[in-house]
């Protein structure tokens, strides 16, 4: 390993925030996302109606647990580790108890709100908030019992790469982003990392391959591989942790392809629903034009374009 930690971070903050504006794509669509991407792939139904019919959608508990696992972690990090777990874990139960309650404004009937089983939607949230306590203290103590290995990676705006967000052009659309981490290893390696509160690994490492492609172009190096982070406890005792990948497999030209071809077929309104087990987690299975319920799917069904910006 080496002795010391990279020297070009100082470079870096700097050509980061030069580019970090949005630039817009149109009246209508301001810019492209991976998260559009993937729920586009996953069904195009969910993404119109969410995206593009602006349906209302069934209130989530675990939505908010996943941000406010994030905020504890960034707020861990940019305190530069200074930061108790007990702090951590009280700005991230705060963060989370005032998402809940401001969703419950909205939504009061708990027989609403999507769970990931047969729990009731009060059990889940209060099972939720003990996760965000859990999920925020397992990675303090990983972070902490690898810091001679790894250290987020001193660069950007917060002078720290956390929540880091990035506006790029991949095929010529403008995809807006944010990188959870950007670690920095001793051997010298640059990784993005992004942390998952779920249980289930994504079915691609492209979110990955794009946040790899960002860094070239901020920073003039391309990381060779990136992870998805799980604090989670696993059944037989263990930490899920990290889930690498070999980002290499994601070249601009197959970036180019897929956000390119993405952009072309919502313009053109091409939206092809796909049934599937995911249906039984979609906020917008009530609405739905192929599952939903009869009197409900029929008001936004006929909904293919944006509205023209006023």
């Amino acid at each position: 390993m080496c002795s010391s930690w990279s020297t070009t971070a100082a470079t870096s903050v700097r050509r980061w925030c030069a580019i970090s504006d949005v630039i817009e794509l149109g009246p209508t669509i301001k810019h492209r996302s991976v998260s559009q991407l993937t729920t586009y792939a996953q069904c195009g139904e969910s993404y119109r109606l969410s995206k593009v019919a602006k349906a209302p959608e069934r209130p989530t508990a675990w939505s908010i647990h996943g941000s406010a696992v994030h905020f504890g972690i960034e707020e861990y990090e940019l305190s530069g580790r200074d930061m108790t777990i007990e702090q951590a874990q009280e700005l991230a139960l705060d963060y989370y108890d005032k998402g809940i309650a401001e969703e419950l404004e909205q939504n009061p009937d708990y027989a609403r709100w999507l769970t990931g089983g047969n729990k009731k939607g009060e059990t889940d949230i209060a099972d939720r908030r003990a996760l965000v306590s859990d999920q925020t203290k397992i990675y303090i103590n990983y972070a902490e019992a690898h810091s001679d290995e790894w250290r987020v990676w001193p660069v950007g705006p917060k002078g720290m790469a956390c929540e880091l967000e990035f506006t790029i052009e991949i095929g010529g659309v403008k995809v807006l982003g944010y990188i959870d981490q950007i670690r920095e290893y001793r051997d010298g390696r640059i990784a993005p990392i992004d942390i998952k509160t779920g249980t289930k690994d994504p079915g691609s490492a492209m979110q990955l391959g794009v946040y790899a492609k960002a860094i070239e172009e901020n920073m003039g190096v391309r990381p060779e591989s990136g992870a998805f982070f799980f604090p989670r406890i696993q059944r037989n005792g263990t930490l899920k942790g990290e889930v690498w990948h070999d980002l290499t497999l994601w070249t601009d030209d197959l970036l180019a392809t897929e956000f390119s071809n993405f952009d072309k077929a919502e313009r053109a309104g091409i939206y092809i629903a796909s049934p599937s087990d995911f249906c039984r987690v979609c906020s917008q299975q009530d609405n739905c034009r192929v599952k939903g319920i009869p009197g409900v799917k029929e008001r936004y069904a006929e909904i293919t374009q944006r509205p023209q910006a006023s």
